[in-house]
């Protein structure tokens, strides 16, 4: 079976939803999920005071490869997606046993989803995936991206990553990511920060 980069998309963004709400700790403490994140992507010791949207969009990769799966998990994801009318017109009741059986495909053809080397840094992610559009070299079309897509934005001598979640009118985009007001969230950003937008792509096995 033929592996849908659609659905790809689909199930970054329902583990970034799994994700939704994880706050920073205020003071000394820090939220253990956060620092698990951590732990995962390889950094030990480091926590919630640092910038943690690159890890955290680790941490939406690696659960995307994490077996085992069943079916009612597989059902749980479609109810989701079903959800998203309003990001996913085009979907419909009669596309369910379409969707299911591909997102199981991710799961039984096992590929590998490749994180970048260095995923705390925001801007080793315009090496993830295959690109959707550059700004540098102006490869692609920005119109081409997808719910899903991983965009990585400017800020400063760093940067910011999350997911697309849509568009905010004609200058913003909705991004869906970690270290967002300190947490897990939805929020616009500028458009003309965007350094690139790339699409997670499956190794073969």
């Amino acid at each position: 079976m033929k592996i849908s980069k659609r659905n790809i998309g689909h199930m970054m963004l329902k583990h970034g939803l799994d994700l939704l709400g994880t706050l920073e700790i205020p003071g000394p403490e820090s939220n253990p999920v956060i620092d698990a994140m951590w732990r995962r992507a390889g950094y030990p010791g480091l926590d919630d005071e640092t910038e943690w949207c690159g890890v955290a969009m680790a941490e939406i990769v690696r659960r995307c490869m994490e077996p085992p799966i069943d079916s009612s998990y597989i059902y749980e994801v479609y109810r989701a997606i079903d959800s998203w009318k309003s990001i996913y017109p085009h979907m419909g009741h009669s596309a369910t046993e379409k969707v299911l059986s591909e997102i199981q495909s991710l799961y039984i053809h096992s590929g590998k989803i490749i994180i970048p080397g260095s995923p705390a840094w925001a801007r080793s992610w315009l090496k993830f995936g295959q690109c959707v559009w550059d700004k540098k070299t102006y490869e692609g079309l920005i119109a081409s991206v997808k719910p899903g897509d991983v965009c990585i934005f400017e800020r400063g001598d760093g940067g910011h990553v999350g997911l697309f979640w849509g568009w905010d009118g004609t200058t913003g985009i909705k991004v869906l990511g970690g270290n967002q007001d300190n947490s897990v969230l939805i929020k616009p950003y500028p458009a003309n920060r965007l350094l690139g937008i790339r699409r997670a792509v499956i190794s073969k096995p």
